[in-house]
């Protein structure tokens, strides 16, 4: 015997679509509202939007750009080797202390502007259980129900 198909399967994707849009629509506003920093080259100003997240991606990877750049220079001879090591660990400590000042200020305003927008900790929680809770419920009961569905189908 098959198993009916109605329309719960239809309104269990939706409700996780809905679900998932709000989570995805509720970070994106935080990450725009708390991460407005721009880069300005020759003159031109180009905004970009970075968290802190980003920020410790982009020195993750000046720090492998750095290792590979003393890597390199370490093969090409004994000359560029000493020249090498020195730009590469003086980037590498001049970028970090920058990053790490930048991050930490960046963090600080990220953490006030989150608590300027939520509240406080018990109202985030409030507006959580309010709007987050009852789909995370209502898609938990249809997949409960989709499995007793798929059950009985199954056995009958």
């Amino acid at each position: 015997m098959l198993p009916v198909v109605d329309d719960s399967r239809s309104d269990l994707d939706e409700l996780r679509s809905q679900l998932e849009a709000r989570l995805q629509k509720l970070d994106d506003d935080v990450t725009k509202v708390t991460s407005s920093y721009s880069w300005e080259l020759v003159g031109i100003k180009r905004p970009h939007i970075w968290g802190t997240q980003k920020i410790a991606v982009a020195y993750v990877l000046l720090s492998v750009g750095a290792l590979a750049l003393g890597i390199a220079f370490s093969l090409l001879g004994r000359a560029l080797e000493s020249l090498g090591v020195a730009l590469v660990v003086g980037a590498i400590f001049s970028f970090g202390a920058f990053i790490a000042q930048f991050w930490a200020v960046a963090s600080q305003r990220e953490f006030e502007t989150r608590t300027e927008v939520f509240g406080e900790i018990d109202e985030l929680k409030a507006r959580f259980k309010q709007e987050v809770v009852p789909l995370a419920e209502r898609v938990r009961a249809l997949e409960s129900q989709q499995k007793s569905d798929l059950n009985s189908a199954a056995t009958g």
